[in-house]
């Protein structure tokens, strides 16, 4: 007579829905804490954006504004003239810098408001567009990891609350 030991092991499927739906009630409902984290990302890579003038891709200024600013403002770069642009885009809480966060989503950008002239530098309709408000692809994929990161971490700690 032939004897059968094995181990069967199968997910109870039940409990891993469970677990789902706790993870999209409890987790991917309320982005608050992740948010928190991407501004920081968010207003470094425009302020590289700024500190490389578009990585290069800026126009340059008109010869003729060239020579006034270098007279007026020496050194400095194209779209930091005074500094409000910059400070606005890159600072949380500078004056015109929009950084607004609810649980499902997050806003920063620039008050035009305040900022008459950030809408004309982005669409190119009174100066050549030298587009300061937007991330690189390879941002926009970093900002697909720092997710993945943060969502792995969370669901340790939810699998880690499910298993007591």
């Amino acid at each position: 007579m032939a004897v059968e030991v094995k181990i069967v092991a199968e997910p109870k499927l039940e409990k891993l829905s469970q677990l789902a739906d706790r993870i999209r009630q409890e987790v991917l409902s309320d982005l608050t804490e992740f948010w928190t984290g991407l501004e920081k990302f968010v207003a470094q890579a425009l302020r590289h954006r700024f500190d490389t003038e578009g990585h290069g891709r800026w126009d340059k200024l008109s010869p003729r504004y060239k020579e006034w600013k270098d007279i007026h403002y020496p050194g400095r770069p194209i779209l930091q003239r005074e500094y409000g642009l910059i400070n606005a885009a890159t600072k949380k809480g500078a004056a015109g810098n929009i950084a607004e966060k609810t649980k499902t989503k997050m806003i920063w950008g620039v008050d035009t408001n305040v900022i008459p002239y950030a809408g004309s530098m982005q669409d190119g309709k009174r100066a050549p567009s030298r587009i300061w408000c937007e991330l690189e692809p390879s941002e926009s994929d970093d900002v697909n990891l720092i997710f993945g990161y943060w969502l792995r971490g969370r669901l340790k700690q939810e699998c880690e609350a499910y298993k007591k």
